[in-house]
């Protein structure tokens, strides 16, 4: 093809070459003549097709150039989504930084309300971090401790004077409070003001509702004692007046004897009709604070200044049979309130000692002493049914008890200052409290539930502890006893150890490797040994000499790796996997707060029973 190239320039020199490469092919030496290349025959198709192939190139041209663009913009529009969704994150956290320091300030502000007595205030703080279906859950533990607190709130009317007494009439139909003064008429279920009667302008400290609610009587610092005509306008019935300012007032059954107590400590039985004085006789050395007749008219009670509660006999005329039938003395303060169970079995007395007292009145022995109050206790109301009392004090708090067992079932909060009264409505389903802030405040009390106690020990309880996953709890004592309970109560195991009293208890889960078991139990004791058990037989596994001493604490880790022991001037870390020692910390000279630290840590009390 060499010699027939339309390419002069391609084509051989002259006849002599192309004979010369004639021979050169004939020697099978090679030629100056080949086949063409594959770009030449390319670029000769190209040249007579040139208008195609312009046009294809053109077409891949524009379509290279779409793709490049394309790409640059997809790669441009990613960069924005992603910048896009930083700037959402950002926005995201930024906010829910914000909600969580709005939620911290507002569960401080739930506090100050409650501590301020404005309790819708604080219900409604709690209310607007109830997440919707979308939204994130930012209530902790606070929130929670909080609403348990408000659970009880049904609301409240402010009365605008202090209130000293509070009563509740048998119907239902209406609350009775006094004060400076005024006696008010308050519809309970819609919490506003009927009517408002003014007695005088001295403090009210004594009201008594007939049971047929048509009369009321009121007695007050004046020393005058009244009695009210319910049906007639709240016409006064008559008055009398005593040398001896009034603390308490209380009537028979019948509506036709009424109690008054002064200050003086004596008490005086007038005919509820006419006013007329029956009888009177000194009840105390001085201050007759509280008065309370038996549902079955037999008894009357009385509370002094002179720190005894007495029980007395009456008959129909009002004329005490008997001296005191009981005289109460284990209080170490003045009885402010008396208050008999709705069977005249028991007697309450509440104290400015802070304790509240029950007695069976036959026997005149105390069955329960109610230690709860930090401060003075002002009034106790039995719940209809009996089965609970109502306590409230100078601490501003109101507190349920379980009349059966003594044990404190709910506290309720509210009040800024002292909670003077409590009645129960007459389904026991709702409470009503009067106190010195000049606010009634309404209660739902029938949720509360008395807790599960048990009195496994024989001594006192030195610690407790929950297992992992919440569901057993353990509790040690000086009779050298160890119990294992559900949180329902179920006994798991109860162990018996032939060694000295126990001082610390935990709850190791089970671990892969030499002592594979379900769960641990590591227990402390006074001769320094760490005895491990397994649950649920309660077979002991190992002892460990660890200290030399009294085993303070036991204190697992997060995460189960490891737990550490207190004692002897040191605390040392173990390796719960196969229970060697890694660590030891010398505590030397300050043994001492070391270990009350850790013994207050522990969550033990110096009572023989284990309630939760």
């Amino acid at each position: 093809m060499k010699a027939l190239a339309s390419d002069p320039a391609q084509r051989y020199e002259s006849a002599a070459a192309f004979a010369e490469d004639i021979e050169r092919f004939l020697d099978n030496r090679p030629v100056f003549a080949s086949q063409p290349s594959e770009l030449s025959i390319l670029l000769k198709y190209a040249y007579r097709h040139r208008v195609a192939v312009g046009t294809i190139c053109a077409i891949a041209v524009m379509l290279l150039v779409a793709v490049v663009v394309s790409t640059l913009l997809a790669i441009k529009a990613t960069r924005a989504e992603q910048l896009a969704e930083g700037r959402s994150t950002l926005l995201a956290e930024a906010r829910l930084r914000a909600e969580s320091s709005l939620y911290i300030s507002q569960m401080n502000l739930v506090q100050q309300a409650i501590r301020q007595g404005d309790l819708q205030q604080a219900r409604g703080y709690l209310t607007r971090h109830i997440p919707e279906a979308d939204e994130p859950d930012l209530r902790g533990f606070e929130w929670y401790y909080w609403n348990h607190h408000l659970k009880n709130y049904l609301g409240e009317v402010d009365a605008e004077q202090e209130i000293f007494s509070v009563l509740l009439a048998p119907s239902g139909k209406f609350i009775v409070c006094c004060g400076m003064g005024r006696v008010q008429f308050w519809d309970p279920q819609t919490h506003q003001l009927i009517r408002e009667l003014h007695v005088s302008d001295e403090m009210m400290t004594g009201m008594a509702l007939t049971r047929d609610e048509r009369r009321l009587a009121t007695g007050g610092k004046n020393g005058q004692v009244a009695m009210w005509d319910l049906q007639h306008n709240d016409a006064q019935v008559f008055a009398v007046e005593f040398d001896d300012p009034i603390r308490a007032l209380a009537l028979d059954s019948s509506g036709k004897l009424l109690f008054a107590g002064g200050v003086s400590g004596t008490v005086r039985v007038l005919d509820a009709e006419t006013g007329t004085l029956l009888s009177e006789f000194a009840a105390h050395e001085h201050n007759v604070y509280s008065l309370d007749v038996a549902p079955d008219d037999r008894l009357l009670a009385s509370g002094g200044g002179d720190n005894l509660a007495k029980v007395w006999q009456f008959d129909a005329t009002g004329q005490l049979k008997l001296d005191a039938v009981q005289t109460l003395k284990e209080h170490s303060a003045a009885v402010r309130s008396v208050k008999f169970s709705p069977d005249s079995r028991l007697l309450a007395s509440g104290s400015y000692d802070s304790r509240t007292n029950i007695w069976e009145v036959e026997t005149g022995q105390r069955l329960h002493r109610l230690r709860g109050h930090s401060e003075e206790v002002y009034q106790a109301a039995f719940s209809p049914d009996g089965k609970t009392l109502a306590t409230c004090s100078r601490d501003e708090t109101i507190k349920l008890w379980d009349v059966a067992n003594g044990f404190e079932k709910e506290t309720l909060v509210g009040h800024r200052f002292t909670v003077y009264s409590v009645a129960y409505s007459t389904d026991g389903q709702q409470l009503v409290s009067g106190a010195f802030d000049k606010t009634l405040k309404f209660w739902d009390v029938s949720s509360a539930r008395e807790p599960l106690v048990f009195y496994d020990h024989e001594k006192a309880i030195r610690n407790i502890a929950y297992s992992p996953d919440s569901k057993w709890l353990a509790s040690v004592g000086d009779d050298g006893t160890i119990v294992v309970r559900t949180l329902h109560g179920k006994l798991i195991q109860q162990l018996h150890p032939a060694r000295e009293s126990i001082d610390s208890v935990a709850f190791l889960p089970a671990q892969d490797g030499q002592l594979t078991v379900q769960s641990r139990l590591l227990t402390g004791y006074s001769d320094g040994v760490i005895q491990v058990y397994n649950l649920p037989s309660g077979e002991p596994i190992l002892e460990i000499e660890a200290h030399a001493d009294r085993v303070f604490s036991i204190q697992v880790a997060p995460g189960a790796k490891q737990f550490a022991s207190a004692g002897d001037r040191c605390v040392k870390m173990w390796d719960a996997t196969n229970l060697q020692l890694q660590q030891q910390l010398d505590l030397s000279e300050f043994q001492s707060a070391v270990a009350l630290a850790l013994m207050e840590n522990a969550c033990g009390c110096w009572r023989k029973r284990v309630h939760w």
